[in-house]
């Protein structure tokens, strides 16, 4: 969640003038960790994460999975494997994953 730049600032007066962080924390209905992140920078603008990177990268796998020419030892096609993202199903009667 972010907070406005108004109440950031309001935060750090509030402890720059006396009031100790948890003080703040309660008067301010914030959380301890922002007053003490807050004190700390330099700019009260907020910081917009950056998106985390996915775990597969599906076109990257399917090429790689392309690239081997060994699936027939295993009896059954990797592509078949990877071609959904629900994984697999092991079927036990056949000794074959499908």
């Amino acid at each position: 969640m972010s907070y406005s730049l108004d109440l950031r600032h309001r935060v750090v007066l509030y402890v720059k003038d006396g009031g100790t962080k948890i003080s703040a924390s309660h008067h301010f209905k914030v959380s301890l960790w922002c007053v003490n992140d807050w004190c700390k920078r330099d700019t009260l603008v907020p910081i917009k994460p950056s998106g985390r990177p996915r775990k597969i990268d599906w076109d990257a796998l399917a090429t790689d999975i392309r690239m081997l020419d060994c699936p027939r030892k295993v009896g059954h096609t990797i592509m078949n494997l990877c071609s959904t993202n629900e994984g697999y199903k092991h079927d036990t009667q056949n000794k074959n994953i499908h």
